[in-house]
């Protein structure tokens, strides 16, 4: 048997079939192995950041209403998105088109798993939002 960078077991030729060293053996630990891997760096090759695609959602600026002194939209999120508390929130303009591209540093107050109230100052303003 040949151990890997993570603890997997290659089958060498001349390897017997049977017994804790024989290479029917081997591939139950594989498979139990790869069963709970989870590229944490140790049990697998770690995942980068970059390696996730974000959710992505809109909001669109005909649906601020009055909110204090600003505004107020409720927002839900993608299919995907379970629980709003396991994600990075952001905010990036895409109107007015002064500052398209920009991001936007908004408030916003979770109301559910699935679901948030976001504050904005501008009901002329819309965004492209991104959950990672």
């Amino acid at each position: 048997m040949t151990p890997t960078t993570y603890g997997y077991r290659i089958m060498d030729v001349g390897d017997k079939a049977k017994g804790t060293n024989g290479w029917f053996e081997s591939i139950n630990f594989n498979f139990e192995r790869l069963d709970g891997h989870d590229h944490d760096g140790v049990n697998s090759a770690l995942l980068s950041f970059a390696s996730f695609s974000p959710f992505t959602g809109t909001i669109l600026a005909a649906g601020w209403t009055v909110s204090g002194s600003g505004y107020k939209q409720t927002v839900t999120v993608p299919a995907g998105v379970t629980e709003i508390n396991n994600y990075n929130v952001k905010f990036i303009f895409t109107a007015p088109s002064g500052v398209v591209g920009e991001i936007a540093y908004l408030d916003y107050k979770r109301i559910s798993a699935t679901t948030f109230d976001v504050y904005c100052n501008d009901n002329t303003a819309a965004f492209t939002v991104l959950y990672r």
